[in-house]
Protein backbone atom coordinates (compact mmCIF):
# COMPACT_ATOMS: atom_id res chain seq x y z
CA UNK A 1 0.00 0.00 0.00
CA UNK A 2 1.37 3.35 -0.95
CA UNK A 3 1.19 5.95 1.74
CA UNK A 4 3.10 9.01 -0.07
CA UNK A 5 1.90 11.83 3.21
CA UNK A 6 3.85 8.96 5.69
CA UNK A 7 7.21 8.86 3.45
CA UNK A 8 7.06 12.35 2.84
CA UNK A 9 7.01 12.43 6.94
CA UNK A 10 9.95 9.68 7.57
CA UNK A 11 12.13 11.78 4.68
CA UNK A 12 11.45 15.30 6.51
CA UNK A 13 12.41 13.72 10.03
CA UNK A 14 15.73 11.95 8.68
CA UNK A 15 16.81 14.83 6.50
CA UNK A 16 17.21 17.29 9.23
CA UNK A 17 19.97 19.28 7.42
CA UNK A 18 16.92 20.18 4.52
CA UNK A 19 13.62 20.47 6.91
CA UNK A 20 11.89 22.88 9.34
CA UNK A 21 10.85 19.17 11.47
CA UNK A 22 11.65 17.69 13.87
CA UNK A 23 10.96 15.11 16.83
CA UNK A 24 11.83 15.98 19.96
CA UNK A 25 11.70 13.67 23.17
CA UNK A 26 10.89 16.47 26.66
CA UNK A 27 10.50 15.96 30.26
CA UNK A 28 7.96 18.06 32.10
CA UNK A 29 10.15 19.90 35.22
CA UNK A 30 8.52 19.64 38.65
CA UNK A 31 8.46 24.12 38.49
CA UNK A 32 7.27 24.47 35.30
CA UNK A 33 4.38 26.41 34.96
CA UNK A 34 2.57 23.98 32.73
CA UNK A 35 2.48 21.42 35.62
CA UNK A 36 -1.22 20.04 36.42
CA UNK A 37 -2.82 21.91 33.41
CA UNK A 38 -4.16 20.22 30.60
CA UNK A 39 -3.35 20.15 26.50
CA UNK A 40 -5.93 22.79 26.12
CA UNK A 41 -4.97 24.88 29.25
CA UNK A 42 -1.62 25.76 28.24
CA UNK A 43 -2.69 26.09 24.61
CA UNK A 44 -0.33 23.87 23.00
CA UNK A 45 -1.26 23.90 19.60
CA UNK A 46 -1.84 27.77 19.66
CA UNK A 47 0.88 28.79 21.29
CA UNK A 48 3.68 26.11 20.11
CA UNK A 49 2.39 24.90 16.52
CA UNK A 50 3.14 21.37 17.79
CA UNK A 51 2.00 17.93 17.86
CA UNK A 52 2.03 15.85 20.75
CA UNK A 53 2.34 12.30 19.79
CA UNK A 54 2.75 10.07 22.87
CA UNK A 55 2.92 11.47 26.53
CA UNK A 56 4.37 8.76 28.92
CA UNK A 57 3.47 9.10 32.31
CA UNK A 58 5.60 9.48 35.48
CA UNK A 59 5.75 6.50 37.47
CA UNK A 60 3.61 4.23 35.92
CA UNK A 61 3.52 2.18 32.39
CA UNK A 62 1.15 4.22 31.07
CA UNK A 63 1.88 5.75 27.23
CA UNK A 64 -0.87 7.97 26.15
CA UNK A 65 -1.17 7.83 22.09
CA UNK A 66 -2.05 10.92 20.72
CA UNK A 67 -3.62 12.62 24.08
CA UNK A 68 -6.62 14.48 23.92
CA UNK A 69 -6.67 18.22 25.25
CA UNK A 70 -7.76 17.26 28.59
CA UNK A 71 -4.83 15.00 29.49
CA UNK A 72 -3.56 16.80 32.31
CA UNK A 73 0.83 17.51 32.61
CA UNK A 74 2.76 16.38 35.52
CA UNK A 75 6.02 16.79 36.87
CA UNK A 76 8.16 14.10 34.92
CA UNK A 77 5.99 13.25 32.16
CA UNK A 78 7.76 12.39 29.02
CA UNK A 79 6.08 13.78 25.92
CA UNK A 80 7.27 13.12 22.65
CA UNK A 81 6.39 16.03 20.17
CA UNK A 82 6.49 16.72 16.38
CA UNK A 83 7.25 20.70 14.78
CA UNK A 84 9.24 23.01 13.96
CA UNK A 85 12.61 23.36 15.62
CA UNK A 86 11.58 26.40 16.30
CA UNK A 87 8.53 25.13 18.60
CA UNK A 88 10.35 22.41 19.80
CA UNK A 89 12.47 24.89 21.27
CA UNK A 90 9.63 27.29 22.36
CA UNK A 91 7.69 23.80 24.05
CA UNK A 92 11.23 22.91 25.94
CA UNK A 93 11.21 26.40 27.05
CA UNK A 94 7.70 26.27 28.78
CA UNK A 95 8.23 22.56 30.07
CA UNK A 96 11.22 23.50 31.92
CA UNK A 97 12.89 20.29 31.25
CA UNK A 98 13.95 18.81 34.28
Amino acid sequence: MNRPAVVFLLDALIDQENSELGMAEIVIGEKSSIVGKTLKQIGITEKTEIVVLIIKKQGRNNIVFKPCNDEILNAGDNIVILGKEVCLNQFREMADEA
